[in-house]
């Protein structure tokens, strides 16, 4: 799951994308924790990511910014998947389960950041 990240304006003119970019400038592979395990991915995006809440209450992103945002790649919850009903062609309800364990909030969703 890669959550939308911070917005960071960008000192000068970003570069222009090619046709063919899909905007994913660089990635990380971290540790999240003391153990060596690889189980954060940042993303950095030449796009500046932001939901319509986040406009609505801070503005719309300057035009030459960027997005740093974290993804879980190690997860430590399990989702669902079940039928809907007995009728093949209803959809199946799918529940991810995306930040169902605390690991995975406090991976996702940091309250603080140390360095």
């Amino acid at each position: 799951m890669l959550v939308s990240g911070v917005v960071f304006k960008y000192k000068g003119k970003m570069p222009d994308l090619p046709v063919d970019s899909n905007a994913v400038e660089a990635e990380a592979y971290l540790s999240s924790g003391p153990s060596s395990d690889t189980d954060i991915n940042l993303v950095l995006e030449q796009l500046p990511s932001v939901t319509p809440e986040t406009g609505a209450r801070f503005g719309a992103p300057p035009a030459d910014a960027f997005t740093i945002a974290p993804a879980l790649v190690q997860p430590t919850r399990r989702g669902t998947v079940r039928l809907a009903s007995n009728n093949f062609q209803d959809a199946a309800v799918i529940d991810g389960n995306y930040l169902g364990t605390d690991h995975a909030l406090d991976i996702q969703v940091p309250t603080t950041w140390s360095a």
